[in-house]
């Protein structure tokens, strides 16, 4: 049986689109496979033999909460977080007031 390890366990992005990657070590002629629990993460791959860098994207969080999704890569859990988006803010009130030049 092959016996494969990650890298990370995890991996914490922002709020941004961003790419990322694991290491997946296993035996040269180890076959294995991924797959995302969640649509917002898109794998470079969903599978490879040996050893090698699976990359994978993350789209923008435009949500108020922050949001995790499972990777099962080699029969092994790999999860990615990603933070919440920023609430925005209200513009400030000015109140401008006529005054008389004399």
């Amino acid at each position: 049986p092959c016996t494969c390890a990650l890298s990370a366990q995890s991996q914490t992005l922002g709020r941004a689109a961003a790419t990322s990657s694991v290491t997946v070590t296993c035996g040269s002629n180890c076959d294995w496979t991924a797959s995302s629990s969640a649509a917002w993460v898109t794998l470079a791959s969903t599978g490879g033999t040996g050893t090698t860098a699976l990359g994978y994207s993350v789209s923008r969080n435009t949500t108020l909460k922050s949001r995790t999704a499972t990777l099962q890569i080699a029969g092994l859990t790999y999860t990615v977080t990603q933070s919440a988006s920023v609430k925005p803010t209200s513009p400030k009130k000015v109140v401008v007031t006529s005054t008389t030049v004399k």
